[in-house]
């Protein structure tokens, strides 16, 4: 079986309501810990603070998003000395440049295997591409998800995203240090979330999730 450096599973909004992940979170980091324990990387890496959504909706998320997938992890026998995370990101691409800066460079990771859903896969290559550029590479196995777990907006916002984006150059994430999370495109996906909750009141779940 191939060899990487680290299995990573970036971490998932929850819902508020339970503060739960989507099932195919847990299906995620259950075929991370299959693969550790087949040998096929020394480290699980896991991802994120809390989803910038919920900043701009009011909404007081009261733990990590990296610390729920770790402490479901350990649940499952997993030792400590084989988790890695950041707890700083509230977006995807900011957990690729916090990945990069505090867990991939200090641990020499460079061959990396993703885990998770297919509708994520097309955004989250081209964002892994353009933060960690030619010197790392990436490889993904997907998770079965329920139809009411699709993210619905992923093309719209590699759409924006991609435009953000067009003048860095792959692999120069210093073009992103103090972007976060007050560029033009944060103020945009602000007033974008203010304005949706504001006509979706009725069905907050269907909005948030």
């Amino acid at each position: 079986m191939k060899q990487y450096d680290v299995i990573l599973v970036l971490g998932s909004q929850p819902d508020y309501r339970t503060w739960k992940f989507p099932s195919h979170t847990y299906k995620s980091l259950d075929r991370a810990i299959e693969l550790l324990n087949q040998g096929v990387a020394p480290y699980i890496a896991l991802s994120g603070d809390h989803a910038l959504k919920y900043d701009n909706t009011g909404i007081v998320q009261p733990f990590k998003e990296c610390d729920l997938e770790e402490e479901y992890v350990l649940s499952q026998g997993v030792a400590p000395k084989y988790i890695l995370k950041e707890g700083e990101s509230r977006d995807t691409l900011a957990q690729f440049y916090y990945l990069k800066n505090l867990v991939f460079i200090p641990h020499n990771i460079k061959k990396v295997l993703m885990v998770t859903v297919p509708f994520r896969v097309e955004r989250i290559e081209f964002l892994f591409h353009k933060v960690f550029g030619p010197d790392y590479t990436v490889n993904f196995e997907t998770v079965d998800y329920t139809e009411d777990e699709i993210y619905r907006s992923e093309a719209f916002t590699l759409e924006k995203q991609a435009a953000w984006l067009k003048d860095m150059p792959d692999g120069d994430d210093a073009w992103l240090k103090d972007k976060f999370y007050d560029a033009p495109i944060y103020q945009f996906w602000k007033a974008r979330d203010i304005e949706r909750l504001q006509t979706e009141t009725d069905d907050r779940k269907k909005y948030l999730i």
